[in-house]
């Protein structure tokens, strides 16, 4: 998401000319699900004054005092055609979303004046566009209930000990993973960042140690920003703003790797399941 971002600030200044929703039930309004009516309202005659980013969700905000915020779920994929442009594409398209777009996974549509256009395919259909009041911002519980970012000027190493200390019977995996504690770790991110400080997925926070906790912090952020660099690890779905797979992948030491040799000891990488997500890690490295 954080590269969608930097690419989307392309279309600040431009206005929106039409709306099309072929899918009113992945669309809200004023917590109101599937109004076509206000949701176009709004949109149409708006231009985007500014584009951010938190965590997994790109928020657009808008000329007439509203925002639009924008999350892709698990399949989720946004297309930005202009003429005379390469496709700038980002999210998570599945080897059918390749297909010439639209397509029958599009299910909104924006077109703006200059012609240029914005598409939004989900192929599961859980990712969602919210619309509200810019006053009403700070009262969206995706938003204000999100942790803090890894590379957050105020995540510091002191900030995680303490934030550790806070939840000390709870399991590291599952800590890095909820996006209340700390947004913006994925699995994929998570397993590699506890195999880089050699801490089993299932230790509890509070038995952690000072050094452990230092090179899980420095591991979280180092892995994730080598990722962005290369444009992501393309873990089944993902591809880049280019529409080009992310060259991350052959970088990873225990994601996927079950029944693999362990880069450290040559012992063989171990798959467990922690909260419904499956965790990889190798049983002798990490303790």
């Amino acid at each position: 998401m954080k590269q969608l971002n930097v690419n989307y600030q392309k279309k600040i200044g431009r206005m929106i000319k039409d709306v099309e929703i072929l899918k009113p039930k992945l669309i809200y309004y004023n917590g109101k699900r599937g109004d076509v009516k206000s949701f176009k309202k709004i949109l149409v005659g708006a231009r985007i004054k500014n584009v951010q980013r938190r965590a997994k969700i790109l928020l657009f905000e808008l000329s007439n005092g509203y925002f639009f915020i924008l999350h892709l779920k698990m399949t989720g994929q946004l297309i930005l055609r202009a003429k005379g442009e390469k496709d700038a594409t980002g999210g998570h398209p599945w080897p059918s979303l390749m297909n010439p777009t639209p397509n029958k996974w599009t299910h909104i549509t924006i077109f703006f004046t200059d012609k240029s256009i914005l598409y939004f395919n989900d192929i599961r259909q859980f990712g969602y566009i919210k619309i509200f009041k810019t006053s009403e911002l700070k009262k969206q519980k995706e938003l204000n209930l999100l942790g803090i970012e890894p590379f957050d000027k105020k995540f510091t190493l002191n900030i995680l000990i303490n934030m550790l200390l806070d939840r000390p019977k709870t399991k590291i995996k599952q800590l890095l993973l909820d996006q209340h504690f700390i947004s913006g770790i994925g699995n994929i991110y998570a397993d590699e960042s506890l195999y880089f400080a050699n801490i089993h997925p299932t230790r509890l926070a509070g038995k952690l140690q000072t050094a452990e906790i230092k090179k899980l912090y420095m591991g979280v952020k180092s892995i994730i920003l080598k990722s962005i660099t290369m444009g992501g690890t393309s873990a089944n779905t993902y591809v880049t703003l280019n529409g080009k797979k992310g060259v991350y992948k052959p970088f990873l030491k225990v994601y996927g790797k079950e029944g693999e040799p362990c880069s450290k000891c040559q012992g063989n990488i171990s798959r467990i399941k922690l909260g419904g997500r499956s965790s990889h890690f190798c049983p002798d490295c990490q303790n």
